[in-house]
């Protein structure tokens, strides 16, 4: 059997006949890639500067905590969780407060929940992790800005002693990886010319060399490095690339580097200038916006680092309002993370913070809008925003892990993904048995689709019946050969049965403030 997922929000307000796009299954054989993809591909990335709003202090937040779950029932793998961005640069440990004191920046209409210019942590603020579902794994990042190596070393000496507490152990909550630093070439101008990226990897080795050599590392537990906000794409430029040129890996403290991070937005908002709907949810500006990395991708893994969108989202400063918080986010967010996933990005994070337009979730209760930050006439209870489907979609698609393949369409309006369970081993036959023949090989590989996603990124505007919601038909072609490596003429098997799912949004500028607790309704549907 193979289950199809179909994601609408469906085209304009003009009418348009319907039509007809036929498309080919592939099979494994057909893959360039044999690598699967984690189903946690979609990650959270919390500005930590409101990390106990999240999580809770004395008690955990039961509607995050729900959230998480839901999603993990999905597939039954575990959420990921970066906790840091531009806040752990602003972060330093203080003995003397319990969880957590923040100062921020007043709200404008532009950024209506700004985030920290200074936070002070304790030790609960990184014990509050044990309220987190079990088996979470958290990255988190440790203040590299400050130029004090001593306070990096504390902060790593605060959130092993939390984990590595029995309550932790027992839920086994994971620390992945620590991050130094965010964005250091947004720093200011002491770091604005490329050539200064130089500093910045012996800084990197002399910390994580110092942190490792001072505090105990458990097994596995390792460093992500780069977290840039952008890249040029070269090694002597502000680029991850430049980071492994300059030696990070050659270090004490660099054997412990397990991932390369990299920051990307498909376009700012910080302005508060309006953004195109159609701007976002564009099938040709994804692959542009994600293409880009694709050397990048391919060199570290050539150096044996995982590539992950350490944070991401649509459009800098928290998200435009109307675009990144309505339907076609959905849309946006589910095809830009698989299409991420086909290049060999191991895991997006996207960026979240309280009250941010572009999130996923919204934790808390607000009592001012996120588009502008006027007060409500009533506070708005929390609740999920459309993004949190593609969550929900790249999961069921997934499953424990996949092979994805992207499907051409010959359309552009129109993004197609199949995913395959991975094949066991083949048995090693020794010496005394006969090698396997291409034709052996040539039938394991022959192996269709298991699951298949296909979305719709022409936008259905309005409700109203003054346009007619358009309507894509799809003719799936099973009738494949695997390249002239099946015997000649025979066909893969082909599906007995098909199982449809559909992601449902009404029309684009819906927006979902629907509780997760709650049945689904005529808003947004999946099944």
């Amino acid at each position: 059997m193979i289950a199809i997922t179909v994601a609408l929000a469906l085209l304009s307000t003009f009418a348009s006949c319907d039509a007809l796009v036929s498309l080919k299954i592939p099979s494994l054989s057909q893959t360039t890639s044999k690598r699967p993809i984690s189903g946690g591909l979609v990650a959270l990335s919390i500005e930590q500067d409101r990390w106990t709003d999240w999580v809770g202090t004395s008690e955990p937040n039961a509607y995050f905590n729900k959230v998480l779950s839901n999603l993990v029932d999905v597939n039954h793998v575990p959420f990921y969780l970066r906790i840091g961005a531009n806040s752990q640069d602003r972060t330093f440990f203080s003995t003397s407060t319990p969880y957590s004191y923040a100062e921020f920046p007043p709200p404008t209409p532009a950024v209506p929940f700004p985030e920290a210019n200074h936070l002070l942590v304790g030790q609960g603020f990184y014990d509050s992790v044990r309220h987190l579902p079990n088996n979470t794994h958290v990255v988190w990042g440790l203040n590299f800005k400050s130029s004090s190596l001593p306070e990096a070393i504390t902060q790593t000496r605060s959130i092993l002693t939390a984990f590595t507490s029995q309550e932790i152990r027992d839920k086994n909550i994971q620390l992945d990886c620590l991050e130094l630093g965010n964005e250091a070439n947004f720093w200011g101008s002491l770091y604005a010319s490329p050539s200064v990226i130089s500093l910045i990897s012996p800084r990197w080795n002399e910390w994580t060399s110092e942190i490792v050599k001072e505090v105990v590392f458990p097994p596995g537990l390792g460093f992500w490095a780069g977290s840039l906000a952008e890249s040029q794409h070269t090694s002597t430029s502000w680029s991850p690339a430049a980071l492994i040129a300059d030696g990070i890996q050659r270090s004490f403290g660099g054997k412990y580097l397990k991932v390369m991070s990299q920051h990307h937005y498909s376009g700012s908002a910080c302005s508060g200038s309006k953004q195109i709907l159609s701007d976002l949810a564009n099938k040709n500006a994804i692959r542009s916006n994600v293409s880009i990395f694709l050397p990048d991708i391919q060199g570290y893994r050539y150096n044996g680092l995982d590539f992950v969108f350490g944070e991401t989202n649509s459009y800098a400063c928290h998200g435009a309002a109307d675009t990144s918080n309505v339907g076609s986010a959905a849309l946006w967010a589910l095809d830009y993370s698989l299409f991420s996933a086909t290049l060999g990005v191991s895991q997006v994070y996207f960026h979240e913070g309280i009250g941010f337009k572009y999130n996923l979730i919204q934790p808390i209760e607000l009592d001012r809008s996120i588009s502008d930050g006027r007060p409500l006439l009533s506070p708005l209870p929390p609740h999920v925003q459309p993004p949190y489907y593609a969550a929900v979609v790249t999961r069921d698609a997934l499953g424990a892990q996949s092979i994805i393949k992207e499907i051409q369409t010959g359309d552009d309006y129109l993004s197609a993904y199949a995913f395959f369970d991975p094949l066991p081993p083949r048995p090693h036959l020794g010496k005394t048995h006969p090698p396997q023949t291409s034709l052996t090989a040539a039938l394991q590989d022959c192996k269709c689709a298991d699951r298949a996603v296909f979305i719709n990124l022409e936008l259905f505007l309005r409700k109203e019946d003054d346009g007619i919601r358009p309507v894509k038909q799809l003719k799936l072609d099973f009738s494949y050969l695997d390249g002239g490596l099946a015997p000649s003429g025979q066909d893969c098997p082909k599906p007995a049965t098909l199982e449809v799912k559909r992601l449902f949004i009404p029309f684009v500028p819906f927006r979902s403030s629907r509780s997760v607790t709650e049945p689904l309704n005529e808003q947004f549907s999946y099944f």
